[in-house]
């Protein structure tokens, strides 16, 4: 792959949702462009969302946000992820976290809910 072509550049929206359903469906299908009517906060909706999920989604999640991180290790490239996927929530604006930091607030935040229901 050319140095200034990026693994976002090369996939549409139904690979991405082929590789990541679960990012997917909490990106796609939580947080719409209007998910700030229904939640006060980001964590607020990741807690609506996860809190659906049994323990092994959870982990099937949490090894997607392993691999998003490993794919698209910058923040321009977990931008153009996210315009793909064509979700509402912008880190910057909605987290104040850059889409790294971001990605890895999302990922100790699910490992916490697995931690949890371990105890």
């Amino acid at each position: 792959m050319p140095d200034d072509v990026s693994p976002v550049d090369l996939l549409d929206l139904e690979s991405l949702t082929k590789q990541y359903p679960h990012s997917w469906t909490l990106m796609g299908a939580y947080c719409t462009v209007d998910w700030r009517d229904e939640y006060e906060t980001a964590e607020r909706l990741y807690d609506d969302a996860f809190g659906r999920m049994n323990r092994g989604e959870l982990e099937e999640i949490d090894a997607e946000l392993g691999a998003i991180a490993a794919e698209y290790p910058t923040d321009d490239a977990i931008e153009r992820l996210l315009d793909t996927i064509g979700t509402g929530l912008d880190p910057s604006l909605d987290t104040g976290r850059t889409p790294v930091q971001w990605l890895g607030d999302l990922r100790r935040h699910v490992r916490g809910l697995i931690d949890a229901r371990d105890a």
